[in-house]
């Protein structure tokens, strides 16, 4: 009996039907010696060498068409089981994906869930189309004072502040906003319809449904009044920084202004928009090293005491400060920045000027006041001796010169009486004065101490209320004024004398400390002279201060 040897031949087919693997086996059948043989079927058929025990062939048109697959005897038994095996492992593992995939996809909802109702910020989630509450967290619920269920019951309007509702709606779809992930800024209403700020977020929730959004909400209530009081406290400052009569003025660590107040305008002349951003303009020539020492000297203690310091004007004049400097520091006391305080000391040296001169005046009155009292007594003794002269009978001519030397012997009196006031050594007489009658009175010794070629003119109202003043020194202010009138008319001129009843209210009071408001009576002498400087001017008020030369009085 002849046995045909039966040749197993296993073959693996890729999707495309090309020989992936052949066995040992099944090589002879391929026609091929090669065991990773990997190209398509050539040949029309491929049979195993005993057709009756079982037989696997492979046919394939050619031209690429879909191969033909005949199985007989057990190599169709082993195909069959291969193939099912394969689906049903096939379709155990799709269970199994599926079953994993419904396993984690339930974990991850849960996770949302208790991320999404333990949440810290109000949460809520409503419908696009239909504007309802479909879902909110406890803290949302809380905030607004409703309970789970009377949340998804609302509106989205039922939320908002009155007519601020369809804003918010708007707005929280996109609305004007050009940056759409930046908060909206609006108010909220409990359920008892006390309203609150807050900034919302929206963002699509499309995992819950298709026209959900998810909005998260803060109360920003605290926040805004913190920061109105921040900007309150700093308007304040500022105001106080504005106002304060020294200047004021700031720089950052790179020594550019930040802050120049009212003050510092009117000290050195620059405005604010002139300097802020740039170095100090203020340095004169040569002191540039010494303003840095001062600067390293400022980080080393934190601060400098005040410093008398010359600074430069806008144009260029200079000016004597009282400096104060220090460093300002940050939240975290690192070096931010540095303040610098500066008092301008002119009326400070005027003041100190008009000490020196009080001072002086105080010495001279003393003086004064002695040589007036030995003047007195001369002029008693002159005073007698033209009484008794008058006494006796002369003639009219002599009689004409003792009442001129008994007039200029009572004028000379009530010199000395001012010179005894000027010391303290004897108090003002006051009276009810007319000044009508104090000009009428002194009008002719006017004309006799000015010469011919000044005029002397009077404007003297006649319902001319009373003064309450010195008489005698009335007479001396005039006096002094027709002859300073006369000196700055040395070609001649007009000499006008004008009294007035004037009312002075409370803004001319108000840069004039001495007046109080009220009805006043003027008494005003001007003339066509040459004038006085603003040197001379500033000066006027001073008693022995005077323009002439030695010996011109």
């Amino acid at each position: 009996m002849r046995h045909r040897i039966t040749y197993v031949a296993i073959i693996h087919l890729s999707c495309a039907l090309a020989f992936a693997r052949v066995n040992a086996q099944g090589a002879p059948a391929m026609a091929t010696t090669n065991p990773q043989v990997s190209t398509p079927v050539d040949s029309e058929a491929i049979r195993t060498p005993d057709e009756k025990r079982s037989s696997v062939t492979v046919t394939r048109a050619r031209g690429g068409k879909l191969p033909n697959i005949r199985l007989t005897g057990w190599a169709a038994g082993l195909f069959i089981w291969s193939m099912f095996g394969g689906i049903v492992a096939l379709v155990w593992r799709v269970r199994f994906l599926r079953r994993r995939a419904r396993v984690l996809t339930h974990r991850t909802e849960a996770q949302y869930k208790a991320l999404f109702e333990q949440n810290p910020s109000a949460m809520f989630v409503y419908d696009s189309r239909s504007q309802e509450i479909l879902a909110a967290n406890g803290t949302a619920a809380a905030l607004l004072d409703y309970t789970d269920d009377a949340f998804t019951r609302l509106k989205l309007r039922d939320l908002f502040a009155g007519a601020m509702a369809g804003d918010a709606m708007h707005e929280l779809r996109g609305g004007s906003r050009t940056n759409v992930d930046s908060p909206l800024l609006t108010r909220m209403c409990r359920r008892d319809g006390s309203c609150f700020d807050v900034e919302a977020r929206d963002q699509a929730l499309d995992s819950y449904s298709p026209h959900a959004r998810l909005v998260v909400v803060i109360d920003v209530t605290e926040r805004l009044a913190a920061e109105e009081r921040a900007r309150a406290s700093s308007e304040f400052l500022r105001s106080l920084i504005d106002v304060a009569p020294q200047a004021v003025l700031a720089l950052d660590k790179e020594h550019r202004i930040t802050l120049w107040n009212n003050a510092a305008e009117k000290l050195f002349g620059w405005s604010a928009d002139d300097v802020l951003g740039k170095p100090v303009p203020y340095l004169p020539d040569g002191q540039q090293a010494s303003y840095v020492a001062r600067k390293r000297l400022i980080d080393e203690k934190g601060g400098i005491g005040p410093t008398e310091l010359t600074r430069l004007r806008k144009d260029g004049t200079t000016v004597d400060v009282l400096a104060t400097a220090g460093v300002v520091r940050d939240a975290d006391s690192a070096p931010a920045g540095y303040i610098g305080v500066f008092t301008d000391l002119t009326q400070h040296r005027l003041l100190e000027a008009q000490l020196r001169q009080s001072q002086k005046m105080e010495a001279v009155g003393r003086l004064a006041g002695g040589l007036a009292h030995d003047f007195n007594n001369m002029l008693t003794v002159i005073t007698s001796y033209v009484e008794i002269l008058q006494s006796q009978h002369r003639s009219d001519s002599d009689t004409d010169d003792l009442a001129q030397i008994a007039s200029a012997t009572s004028r000379a009196a009530l010199l000395t009486r001012q010179l005894l006031t000027f010391s303290r050594k004897q108090a003002v007489t006051l009276s009810e004065v007319n000044l009508n009658d104090v000009v009428a009175r002194i009008e002719p010794m006017l004309r006799r101490v000015s010469s011919e070629s000044i005029v002397l003119r009077t404007s003297l109202a006649p319902d001319l209320d009373m003064v309450l003043a010195d008489a005698a020194q009335l007479e001396q202010v005039i006096l002094n004024l027709a002859v300073n009138a006369a000196d700055a008319m040395p070609d001649g001129g007009t000499l006008l004398l004008e009294t007035t009843n004037v009312e002075l209210d409370e803004d001319y009071a108000l840069t004039h400390p001495e007046v109080t408001p009220g009805p006043h009576v003027m008494l005003a002498a001007s003339d066509t002279g040459f004038g006085m400087s603003e040197s001379t001017l500033s000066k006027v008020f001073e008693p022995f201060f005077t323009t002439k030369e030695p010996g011109r009085g």
